[in-house]
């Protein structure tokens, strides 16, 4: 993938929304560009971040795949 606003690409094996008609948008509440939601398996919101974030960085890698595991 390849961010919009960095031009640089990104590694990433999951899913990312783009909400292009802003639906998802509405039904998820979202007030801030950018946001990002961590969902466990089920589909449940676990986390929310209101802006940029280093995904790579160890505590996120850690947050990430403790919601991957299935319990």
């Amino acid at each position: 993938m390849r961010s919009s606003t960095s031009g640089k690409k990104v590694n990433m094996d999951f899913t990312v929304l783009m909400d292009n008609d802003g639906e998802t948008l509405a039904a998820w509440k979202v007030f801030v560009a950018s946001s990002s939601f961590l969902l466990d398996t089920q589909g449940n919101i676990r986390y929310t971040m209101q802006g940029g974030a280093d995904w790579d960085a160890p505590e996120y890698v850690a947050k990430i795949s403790e919601l991957m595991t299935p319990k």
